[in-house]
């Protein structure tokens, strides 16, 4: 099981991040819209994991106490070597969650991706560099926007699946028992 621990927006968030995505999606040819049910946070990024150690480590997530907060995402950017606009705000508190996910998976002895925590949520993938071979016009996918107010109060294990028939999956595990 390809697994990774994120918080995933509620409806209205992620219908707004959705809207902001095909707006982008308009300014940027050529650019993938992430699917509003693949809208997420990532955490920590796990990898492959034996069902047991999966089903163990999504009960430590589920019982991870989260005080909630609000994320304010309030600028978009281009990841250019891996071809991604995302979207991002002031990290403090989800920096703070981050760290305290890694722990817990740590005391599972659960590897995580090491590479330091960089807060987005990705909303286009495959945003090519033009024929030029520039990267897409800074001013359609750079700069402040309005603020979208993400209230953030778990997270989950969630499982990566890709189903022939469609595509990306994102389940969390205690929704697949």
């Amino acid at each position: 099981m390809r697994c990774f621990v994120a918080a995933r927006p509620d409806p209205a968030t992620r219908e707004r991040l959705g809207r902001l995505a095909s707006e982008l999606q308009q300014r940027t040819p050529g650019g993938r819209r992430l699917r509003d049910e693949l809208l997420h946070l990532t955490l920590a990024f796990i990898g492959e994991l034996p069902q047991a150690q999966a089903h163990r480590a999504s009960q430590a997530m589920q019982c991870l106490p989260v005080t909630p907060f609000d994320w304010r995402l309030d600028r978009v950017g281009y990841f250019e070597k891996a071809q991604i606009v995302w979207i991002a705000g002031a990290a403090r508190e989800v920096a703070a969650l981050a760290q305290r996910v890694r722990a817990e998976l740590c005391t599972l002895d659960l590897p995580c991706d090491p590479r330091p925590f960089i807060a987005h949520v990705s909303l286009l993938r495959d945003v090519a560099r033009s024929a030029a071979g520039r990267s897409p016009d800074r001013c359609a996918v750079s700069g402040p926007i309005e603020p979208i107010v993400w209230r953030i109060d778990r997270v989950e294990l969630l499982v990566s699946e890709r189903q022939p028939e469609l595509g990306l999956r994102y389940r969390a595990l205690h929704e697949l028992d």
